[in-house]
């Protein structure tokens, strides 16, 4: 019987419904205990899994960790091992799905790339703004200021 609850969660889960093809910044909560919310940036899909790159994790304790600091500090995260810090989101565990507008995480002035506060712009130094056109991220999101 708990079998088939589950399976009923996963599948009323709104990440099965939600256009993920548009490249964005989104934030997302789950039904995991140890990681309740992940804001990252989507860029890739399979049927069953979210990939997000640029990863920022919300802990059992309502703090946000960078993806570095949280393997730091809890171990390794389920990914693919793509760089940026980038994570695997199962569909079946996500409760909400909140799109962000474009210059996150620069409410609180931070590099897109790295999360280094900054004054003004959208990364740290030419090297964060060379890597985000590399990857060509640029391509859908990036307008010049």
């Amino acid at each position: 019987m708990e079998l088939k609850s589950k399976k009923a969660e996963r599948k009323s889960s709104p990440a099965w419904k939600y256009d993920w093809d548009p490249v964005r910044w989104v934030y997302l909560e789950t039904t995991l205990k140890s990681r309740p919310a992940y804001i990252g940036f989507c860029d890739d899909d399979d049927s069953l899994t979210i990939y997000l790159h640029f990863t920022r994790i919300r802990d059992s304790k309502g703090n946000w960790l960078d993806y570095d600091t949280w393997i730091e500090k809890y171990g390794a995260l389920p990914g693919p091992g793509y760089p940026f810090g980038c994570t695997a989101v199962s569909k079946g565990t996500i409760t909400k799905i909140q799109e962000i507008e474009e210059t996150f995480p620069g409410s609180t002035g931070r590099c897109w790339v790295c999360g280094k506060q900054i004054s003004k712009g959208k990364f740290c130094g030419p090297e964060h703004e060379g890597l985000w056109r590399f990857i060509g991220y640029d391509m859908e999101v990036f307008e010049p200021e």
